[in-house]
């Protein structure tokens, strides 16, 4: 069976998506810039830190100069230098900013040489601050602290935190989205199906937001109406019906006081097409919105079964046909679908060639058909396209329309065309 609906990526799929990759993007770039910044903020709390206790060991060293192969530990060295060497390619970007701060720092606690402090974050061989204090004795205390700060930027507890965070708004919107866009499924497969001619459930009106809710009210009245005046429609139908079948019967009976057999035979052939008419009239009506089940029917066996009746009524018609697994349809309607195909092959081409495989049903008539460019008129009610058949075979124009119908509801395509032999009409599964 052909597939339904339209193809793509769903609304949902869509919105998904967008919002996916938007908060993805939007976390890592939080992370980049925060963690930037906290980056930096670590790096010159760090400095300054640095530069007070390099302020504290000068102050100290002055009194007590032993104290200084004490002060070295795991991370920290401190030794006296007489100057400050050439600052090394490999460094920290940020290492001007850090110097510019711990500066200022060291001019708010009054130190008199803050030009002449120095440092800088190495970045090869493990992170390394290194501090060059001028001293109070001359020369510079050379300060050596291992540090992390050049590469630290959100901890892992609160990088964890954003994270979830992050899910808990990207699986909010994807909920709240999803319960949207349902709605919108529910209404294309509502509206499909009032399109065809069956009624639907009516629609939830309290889900989605304010419009939906609008548009699915809307959408159960209209439905209410539609069905109604259908209904209204098959009944008039209906009540014609039966009122010209009562005529009919009488005009029948009165045809027995005609005494030319061959007026009399014109007359019942006339009440016949008009009486077939109307069945047809109002097969179609009833056929719009059908209710009938879904069902696995054999359509081979089906098939075989028409061809045998047309033959019994003295038709020429062939039938091959695959073995087939029975498929899912409503097994009037697809009865209907192929005896009026069926019936307007031998009615214009004199006889028929039925085929049947797993794609669909082709039926073959000699006849000089119609142009299938004219297909979508062609199935339109009321309508018949005889520029190449005879005008005095009767017919009311309802049996493509009708096979159309039935084509639509089961997801079906109804395709004509020419070739060398004649005239098809195929139903593409």
């Amino acid at each position: 069976m052909a597939e339904r609906g339209g193809q793509g990526r769903s609304l949902f799929s869509r919105i998904a998506w967008t919002v996916v990759l938007g908060f993805l993007l939007l976390h890592v770039l939080t992370f980049y810039f925060y963690g930037h910044e906290r980056m930096v903020q670590n790096a010159r709390t760090f400095a300054t830190g640095i530069a007070d206790r390099a302020l504290a060991l000068d102050e100290l060293l002055v009194t007590q100069p032993d104290l200084l192969p004490l002060l070295q530990y795991e991370g920290f060295t401190v030794q006296r230098v007489d100057r400050v060497p050439v600052r090394p390619d490999r460094h920290w970007p940020h290492n001007d900013e850090i110097t510019s701060t711990v500066h200022q720092h060291l001019e708010a606690r009054g130190v008199a040489r803050v030009d002449d402090v120095a440092m800088w974050y190495l970045i090869r061989g493990g992170s390394r601050f290194v501090m060059f204090f001028p001293s109070v004795q001359g020369g510079f205390l050379e300060i050596v602290a291992a540090t992390n700060v050049t590469r630290s930027g959100y901890g892992s507890s609160a990088g964890a935190t954003v994270s979830l965070f992050l899910l808990l708004v990207v699986g909010f919107v994807l909920y709240t989205t999803r319960r949207s866009t349902r709605q919108l499924s529910r209404f294309a497969v509502a509206a499909e199906q009032l399109g065809s001619g069956s009624a639907a459930d009516p629609l939830p009106e309290k889900v989605g937001p304010r419009e939906l809710r609008r548009a699915s009210a809307a959408f159960n009245r209209m439905q209410e109406k539609v069905l109604g005046l259908l209904e209204e429609r098959s009944g008039m139908l209906a009540g014609i019906s039966h009122d010209l079948r009562t005529l009919a019967t009488r005009l029948n009976l009165r045809l027995e006081e005609i005494t030319d057999e061959d007026k009399r035979a014109l007359a019942q052939r006339d009440i016949e097409v008009m009486t077939g008419i109307l069945d047809q009239a109002l097969t179609f009506a009833r056929d719009e919105h059908s209710d009938e089940d879904f069902v696995d029917v054999d359509v081979g066996s089906l098939l075989e079964s028409l061809v045998h009746d047309a033959e019994d009524a003295g038709h020429t018609v062939s039938f091959t046909g695959e073995q087939v697994s029975p498929v899912r349809a409503q097994r009037m309607g697809v009865t209907r679908l192929f005896a009026n195909l069926l019936d307007n092959a031998i009615k214009y081409g004199g006889s028929a060639t039925v085929s049947f495989s797993r794609e669909g049903v082709r039926i073959a008539d000699p006849g000089p058909g119609f142009d299938p460019e004219q297909a979508q008129v062609a199935v339109q009610p009321y309508v018949r396209l005889d520029g190449g058949r005879s005008q005095n075979i009767p017919g009311s124009g309802l049996g493509l329309a009708i096979a159309e119908n039935v084509c639509r509801r089961h997801g079906w395509e109804l395709r004509f065309e020419r070739d060398d032999g004649g005239f098809v009409a195929a139903v593409v599964f």
